[in-house]
């Protein structure tokens, strides 16, 4: 599995479907931030793990 450590993300679609899944793959793979962009801000639930 590739380690994004000390990297930084940008998803868009980040809401649901593969957006979602991205952001929860890069979190898991160690990515220092992600940027989550969606239409509507209030559609994502992501929980900021720090």
């Amino acid at each position: 599995m590739t380690t994004l450590s000390d990297q930084t993300t940008l998803v868009t679609g980040a809401n649901r479907g593969l957006g979602r899944e991205f952001v929860d793959q890069f979190l898991a793979r160690g990515a220092e931030k992600v940027y989550a962009a969606a239409r509507d801000q209030r559609s994502i639930t992501m929980h900021d793990p720090v």
